[in-house]
């Protein structure tokens, strides 16, 4: 292995291709949320390794025991996404023979009684009620399982072959109409994330495996470093657009969208912005792996608090709440211990967001790309969307 698994990820294709709508379009609501996860792992991860692996959910094999792993990385070429732009140079494919060490049995056992039961809730849940050909019921699953937005009914391969009309409890109960998600597929798929995550690779993929794989056993870090900035601007960009937006895009992506001159220019700009982070980057990883590996406990500690308050304190200090200084100068000339108490606290206040982010590189550089460059939401829309593209994102709310 010619490259150190801690700080590298893996990206799964299928966020490639929704990152790409943004320059080959046409993008959609569905569209908003990978391409944000895409964003954030090409500005935060060292090295990029993208997948094809594996497959989809009827052609998944079982992971080699042995430790290599079976990745079709090598087969998909991203230049048909990318295309000519410097994009193409961060992105490498998975080294063949690459190997994963087996997980605890204790882990598989985990993840076999996870996917017994909660997945299979999920894939029900998922399937919408109002489907009624037994061949909708595929077409859709196969789409969600690879997390992929678009679902063409009408140009199914399976219209011919399942023609007949089924309700939900139907498909979901007889054992004629079973689908791959219901068996080992979805399982293996987990394994290869899990492994690939012990080894110390991140896993970047908006697939539903991941996602449960995400909560119950990959590491928090460095993706909690976007939690807050992304829940607060999300918040708050819904206070300050007007009625024309009805999908306020997430930071990561507005910033991208702010700084392109237009959207053939999107993939050089992301590659402009991954370069500038690239010391904080570094930086940020030899943190992280202090946190991970410190000898003692307490050291470990003092690192997580760094990077907790860093991390909640990204939207506050690029956009600061303005304190009227007359009234801390009247809190102070009360001369008294409350009054005094009272400014300083606001004065306290005021400074405390902006040192959080100036302990951790990275959280300060985005703080201030983020009050520096970011256009309003409707300049961004305007900017870079055709007017079909706003339309079916205001269609959601009409």
């Amino acid at each position: 292995m010619d490259h150190n698994p801690i700080g590298s990820c893996i990206l799964d294709q299928s966020l490639l291709i929704r990152l790409s709508k943004l320059w080959i379009g046409p993008i959609g609501p569905d569209d908003i949320e990978p391409i944000e996860i895409a964003l954030r792992s090409i500005l935060v991860y060292e090295n990029i390794f993208y997948s094809a692996k594996p497959g989809d959910a009827w052609t998944s094999n079982e992971v080699e025991r042995d430790g290599i792993v079976f990745d079709r990385s090598m087969e998909y070429n991203p230049t048909a996404e990318i295309g000519g732009s410097n994009l193409i140079y961060e992105l490498k494919p998975i080294p063949v023979g690459t190997r994963f060490n087996p997980i605890l049995n204790t882990e598989l056992n985990f993840l076999g009684k996870r996917f017994a039961v909660d997945f299979k809730n999920e894939v029900e849940r998922a399937i919408p009620s109002n489907l009624i050909y037994h061949w909708q019921y595929l077409e859709f699953l196969d789409t969600w399982y690879e997390g992929e937005p678009d679902f063409f009914p009408d140009s199914s391969m399976w219209r011919e072959e399942h023609p007949e009309r089924m309700d939900k409890e139907t498909f979901l109960t007889s054992p004629d109409t079973t689908h791959a998600v219901f068996h080992k597929g979805p399982l293996f798929e987990a394994e290869y994330f899990v492994r690939a995550h012990r080894m110390g690779y991140g896993i970047c993929s908006h697939k539903p495996v991941s996602h449960m794989c995400s909560e119950h056993l990959f590491s928090k870090w460095p993706n909690h470093l976007f939690s807050s900035l992304s829940d607060e601007f999300k918040m708050e960009a819904r206070k300050v657009c007007g009625h024309e937006i009805s999908v306020p895009l997430p930071p990561i992506l507005s910033l991208v969208l702010s700084v392109a001159k237009n959207r053939m220019d999107i993939p050089d700009t992301i590659v402009s912005i991954r370069d500038e982070f690239k010391k904080d980057r570094r930086q940020l990883w030899a943190l992280l792996a202090e946190m991970w590996y410190a000898e003692k406990y307490s050291s470990s500690v003092k690192v997580l608090q760094s990077l907790e308050k860093a991390a909640s304190s990204i939207y506050k200090s690029a956009f600061p709440e303005k304190f009227n200084t007359l009234s801390i100068a009247l809190d102070v000339s009360k001369l008294s211990i409350d009054g005094i108490a009272s400014a300083a606290d606001k004065l306290l206040q005021i400074d405390g967001y902006t040192q959080n982010v100036k302990a951790i590189s990275f959280a300060n550089r985005l703080s201030m790309n983020i009050r520096r460059k970011l256009l309003n939401q409707f300049t961004i829309y305007k900017k870079h969307f055709s007017e079909s593209e706003i339309e079916g994102f205001t269609r959601l709310f009409s």
